[in-house]
C-alpha cells in the first residue's frame, strides 16, 4: 500500500479544466456534484460531458479532482493522487503538497438498498422520503448496499482530506 499522497491546488480556465479531465479520464470514473439543494452522483463520461454544477468531485482509482466554479470561465481545482508521477504528468505548475495516508481504505456507506425498477437501479431508504439514484455499478443485485472507497490524507496523524477512490457493492468481511 502507498504511504504518501499528493495534492495540487490551482486555478484553471474552463478549457484548461476540461483538458485536465480528458487527461485523467478512465472507465469507472464518477462525478459527485452539488449546487444548492441539487445533488448529482453519476458515472462520469468525458465523451458525454454532464453539467458540473457549482462544486463537485470527479474521482477514480488514480485521481480525485475537486472543483469549484468561481465564475463563468474559471474553476478552483484541487487534484489528489497517491501516485506522484501521475500528478507530475498533468503538467500543473503549482507545488505538490505531500500527505501521509491512512493505513487502509475506508468504506463510506451510501443510503439505501438497491432495487431494480423498469430496468434501472434505484435505492430505497425508509428514512429519506424519495428515491435515491447512484452510479451504475457492476455486480449490483437487489437488496445490496453501495460504498464509496476512500482514503484519508493526514498531517501529523490528523486527517486533513478524505479522497474518494471509487464506488463498490458492499461485501461484509467474514470473520
Amino acid at each position: 500500500m502507498q504511504t504518501a499522497g499528493y495534492t495540487i491546488k490551482i486555478k484553471l480556465t474552463q478549457d484548461e479544466f476540461y483538458c485536465l479531465l480528458k487527461s485523467v479520464f478512465v472507465p469507472k470514473t464518477y462525478l459527485l456534484a452539488q449546487q444548492g439543494d441539487s445533488i448529482k452522483f453519476i458515472n462520469f463520461n468525458i465523451n458525454n460531458m454532464p453539467d458540473l454544477l457549482k462544486t463537485g468531485r470527479i474521482f477514480n482509482a488514480d485521481y480525485e479532482i475537486r472543483y469549484e466554479k468561481l465564475d463563468d470561465e474559471n474553476y478552483g481545482i484541487m487534484v489528489f493522487s497517491e501516485q506522484k508521477e501521475k500528478i507530475k504528468k498533468l503538467n500543473l505548475l503549482d507545488k505538490l503538497e505531500k500527505y501521509d495516508l491512512s493505513e487502509e481504505d475506508d468504506n463510506i456507506f451510501l443510503w439505501g438498498k438497491a432495487k431494480q425498477k423498469n430496468g434501472k437501479w434505484i435505492f430505497v431508504e425508509t428514512q429519506i422520503p424519495q428515491i435515491l439514484e447512484y452510479p451504475e455499478i457492476e455486480g449490483l443485485t437487489d437488496g445490496k448496499e453501495l460504498v464509496i472507497k476512500a482514503i484519508n490524507y493526514k498531517k501529523d496523524e490528523l486527517p486533513c482530506f478524505t479522497r474518494f477512490k471509487g464506488v463498490e457493492v458492499y461485501v461484509p468481511k467474514s470473520n
